[in-house]
């Protein structure tokens, strides 16, 4: 089962995520059809909103675009502070180089979002650079939110199914030079280790994380990572009045409905020439 916790801490003053979210982003993978390093880059995107997410204090919304020049070409990912995730790629099946370590999507930029509630609070952008996703994300972090932050994504596989998961460590605004440093020398050692953390019971491998760090570990909040896409009819009847009532007709004329599909789920939405018509009244 898909699991996260988040907590701090308290000897180092920092705050802390561990996720698995392979089932999660398995689901994503299956609705979009995704392979190779379309599926990877799309797993690791997924994970790093959802850990800008929660790593806030309020109720927030996230999403990350990639847009590169690579293959891949652009990357689209939501989460919520609780994990609830969706994801899109513009290409699907893309191989990279094992050479590249942008996975395909190249160079370009990240666009970060943040909403709290509907109302829409602020956009970033930075460089994406031709390294990889978990220094693209860091380097995000120190320039538009200057918090010292350690991560790690784990990307494998078991039954042919997805294995997900991810650590994210970031210093509380109270954290001393000294135990910044004390930090940065348990992570590397943590890190050196970590993918057998997620290859078995993310449960009981945690419990053993006190003892692995050597410090007292607390636990604020913890729950269950799920797919989740917002996609309705009331939203799909606001696109369709967005498009204007002419271009609407218009394909009423030439193909007796208007037929949208949701790019995350791929659900479909059709609506006749009646309920067009009432749409514009």
């Amino acid at each position: 089962m898909d699991k996260y916790y988040i907590g701090i801490l308290p000897e180092l003053n920092f705050r802390f995520l561990v996720a698995n979210c392979s089932n999660t982003i398995q689901e994503i993978i299956d609705k979009q059809g995704l392979k190779y390093s379309s599926a990877d880059i799309v797993a690791k995107t997924t994970l790093g909103a959802f850990f800008l997410a929660a790593m806030v204090k309020d109720d927030a919304n996230v999403s990350i675009q990639l847009e590169g020049n690579g293959e891949v070409e652009r990357v689209l990912a939501y989460s919520d502070k609780y994990g609830k995730l969706r994801a899109v790629a513009h290409k699907k099946e893309v191989v990279a180089s094992m050479s590249d370590p942008t996975l395909g999507i190249g160079t370009g930029v990240i666009k970060v979002n943040r909403w709290r509630g509907s109302t829409h609070d602020r956009q970033s952008l930075t460089e994406l650079v031709d390294d990889s996703f978990e220094n693209n994300l860091l380097q995000y972090i120190y320039q538009s939110e200057q918090v010292p932050s350690y991560l790690h994504t784990y990307l494998g596989n078991q039954d042919a199914k997805a294995l997900v998961g991810g650590f994210i460590f970031q210093a509380l605004p109270e954290a001393t030079v000294e135990e910044k440093k004390l930090m940065q020398e348990k992570v590397q050692v943590f890190f050196a280790g970590i993918d057998a953390f997620f290859q078995g019971d993310l449960q009981e491998t945690f419990s053993k994380l006190p003892e692995t760090l050597d410090t007292e570990l607390q636990v604020l909040q913890e729950g269950t990572p799920q797919y989740n896409c917002v996609c309705d009819m009331e939203k799909i009847k606001r696109i369709v009045r967005s498009m204007g009532r002419e271009e609407a007709d218009s394909i009423i004329q030439d193909v007796g409905k208007v037929e949208l599909t949701c790019e995350f789920c791929v659900k479909k939405f059709s609506l006749d020439a009646e309920e067009v018509h009432l749409l514009f009244m």
